[in-house]
């Protein structure tokens, strides 16, 4: 149905937003990570550089004090370049999560019309099945009538062989008690008929 339809391209926008979203913030987040690791290569150059002077050593002459700084130096030029990165992302964070919020309406909107066209299905099934029951109570009501009819007819038959008089005796051998279904055309009188008085040596 169309409404299922509407409903799966409406959730398949809200995942592909999300996504879009998350992948946004992993990239806005690169820049927290170079600022971290710069706070952190500052750290070892400085360590760095006093372990060189508590040793008597010039600053240029210690390996770790130079390799700390190249490494910082070139982690400040990523996180000047990533400054833009970051507020780009972040702009598009914002665009994204307003064509979220729209979306995740909009599959609202589809997942009630979806409902609804389910619930109506649901209806003509129930009306169905309904017509169908009510067709299977009539056709037993008919079949009960003709099996008492043939009864009637064996036990007038019966009498006039026995000379009982015709209306004694008739029905079904058993009691039949059923509830028939809300608008049947038959009632639960119509399908109970109670047996005959036993009649000694009388078949």
């Amino acid at each position: 149905m169309k409404e299922q339809i509407n409903y799966d391209a409406a959730a398949g926008k809200v995942a592909a937003l999300e996504a879009q979203i998350a992948e946004a913030r992993d990239k806005a987040g690169d820049h927290v990570r170079l600022l971290e690791k710069v706070k952190a290569l500052k750290a070892t150059a400085a360590a760095a550089g006093a372990s060189a002077i508590a040793a008597g050593m010039t600053l240029g002459d210690n390996s770790d004090w130079q390799q700390a700084r190249k490494e910082l130096y070139a982690a400040e030029e990523s996180l000047a370049l990533s400054e833009d990165c970051a507020a780009a992302y972040k702009a598009r964070i914002d665009d994204l999560n307003d064509q979220l919020h729209d979306a995740k309406l909009t599959l609202k909107d589809a997942a009630k019309a979806l409902t609804e066209a389910q619930h109506d299905e649901a209806c003509k099934a129930e009306a169905l099945a309904a017509q169908a029951f009510l067709k299977a109570g009539d056709d037993f009501y008919a079949a009960h009538c003709a099996l008492a009819a043939t009864i009637d007819v064996r036990v007038k038959l019966r009498n006039k062989i026995t000379g009982l008089p015709e209306h004694i005796g008739g029905g079904y051998p058993v009691e039949v008690l059923l509830m028939p279904p809300r608008g049947s055309t038959f009632t639960r009188e119509q399908l109970t008929r109670r047996p005959p008085n036993a009649l000694k040596g009388v078949a």
